[in-house]
């Protein structure tokens, strides 16, 4: 299971994409990014060095994390939401067994499954880009209709490829059913679900290619190797 350190909280790792003028369509990966003092962060632990350091919206809260065979995963909600009635939620999970996969390739894969299960599936193209070494893909995925839970579900994920995993960030809206073709959600809720997803760094430690943001670095070396997934909680 994930820690939670309570007794200080490290450096917010913020990523910033060039999300004016936005469009389902054509969004576009920056490289760049900063640091700033907000929600809580986590870093997953990919071993070896590998982590990928991730920063939360103020005011959400972390549920029911979790850990099972091969798959490493934390859920945050807003505040007023549960596991049982969530509509807006944000996962963060690290799949060991993918390590090395090709962002596209896996955000096709999740594509076509959601099209075993929906009644409705469109996504934007995959886009691409390689941050601090690595490489990483962004898509939207909606589901007009999932047949299991008679909801509609639209998906904004980011994957970044790493060497000891595949680290997959993604935004879920759960709404009611609607129809092929267009989303019930506005460009300007997209951007600010892309912005939240993409506040984190993927980073390895003694790799100049790939180096470890300076701030993290004392947080880093007191993590526990044999964890998973460790949370910063945002201050009171």
């Amino acid at each position: 299971m994930p820690d939670t350190y309570t007794g200080g909280a490290g450096p917010r790792a913020r990523r910033f994409g060039g999300l004016g003028g936005l469009a389902v369509a054509g969004l576009l990966l920056a490289s760049t990014y900063t640091y700033a003092q907000e929600g809580d962060s986590a870093v997953l632990l990919g071993g070896a060095g590998e982590y990928y350091i991730a920063a939360l919206p103020v005011g959400w809260t972390q549920r029911g994390p979790a850990s099972g065979p091969g798959v490493r995963h934390g859920d945050w909600l807003p505040a007023g939401q549960t596991l049982a009635g969530w509509t807006d939620r944000i996962t963060l999970q690290a799949v060991p067994e993918l390590a090395g996969e090709a962002p596209r390739t896996f955000l096709d894969q999740i594509t076509n499954l959601r099209g075993e299960v929906c009644d409705g599936v469109f996504a934007t193209e995959v886009e691409t880009a390689v941050l601090n070494g690595f490489p990483t893909g962004f898509r939207i995925i909606a589901c007009a209709r999932d047949r299991r839970t008679d909801t509609g579900v639209i998906t904004v994920l980011r994957v970044v490829a790493g060497g000891r995993a595949l680290y997959v960030s993604q935004r879920v809206f759960q709404v009611a059913p609607f129809s092929p073709g267009g989303l019930p959600v506005s460009g300007a809720v997209l951007a600010a679900a892309r912005a939240a997803i993409e506040y984190g760094v993927p980073c390895r430690r003694g790799d100049p290619a790939r180096p470890c943001p300076e701030a993290w670095r004392p947080a880093l070396d007191g993590l526990p190797a044999d964890r998973s997934l460790v949370v910063f909680p945002a201050p009171p």
